[in-house]
């Protein structure tokens, strides 16, 4: 996987200093979110969601519940919400089970979070009990985070367990593991 991280910004502000990385980390990731709904927030097709056909391959309901739930910005935490219930790829269990407390988002907001993501691949996890009902697959992602005084971009695997739905349609269900 390869590093997302920027080349550091050489504009001096009106004193005289140089911007550090940890602020070039925050622009990048501003400049890579999308909010909820935006195209290109979870697919490439109108209205950034995933066509009803797509939803039956659960590689990509997985790829795009990542890019759903790891894209999220400080200042818009209804966004923020979203992106952690991803109601259009999640069951409504799991939605709900995700949904931030009022502590955590004021943690986001104290913080000035932000963060982007960037998928590179999805595929099954060959020794998972994997069925025609239940579906375990790993995403590989590099995901750069921001936030007041600091940030890193780093490589992650995310194992998560899809469910298939009505219309024989793939939902996730549970996040197994992150590395």
């Amino acid at each position: 996987m390869t590093d997302a991280r920027t080349p550091g910004s050489r504009t001096p502000s009106a004193a005289g200093v140089r911007r550090s990385a940890p602020t070039d980390l925050t622009r990048a990731a501003a400049q890579r979110y999308l909010p909820p709904g935006e195209p290109g927030a979870a697919d490439a097709s109108p209205g950034g969601q995933l066509a009803v056909a797509a939803k039956r391959d659960p590689l990509r309901v997985a790829a795009a519940y990542l890019r759903t739930r790891l894209t999220y910005r400080f200042d818009d935490l209804a966004g923020y919400t979203a992106a952690l219930t991803a109601p259009t790829f999640s069951t409504p269990a799991f939605a709900a089970r995700s949904r931030p407390s009022a502590a955590a988002l004021a943690r986001l907001a104290a913080a000035r979070e932000t963060s982007a993501v960037r998928v590179g691949g999805a595929e099954l996890q060959g020794e998972a009990p994997n069925s025609a009902r239940a579906r375990y697959v790993v995403v590989s992602c590099t995901v750069t985070t921001a936030y007041r005084g600091g940030g890193h971009t780093a490589p992650a695997l995310w194992t998560l367990r899809l469910l298939r739905g009505a219309r024989g349609q793939w939902r996730v269900d549970g996040v197994l593991s992150t590395d």
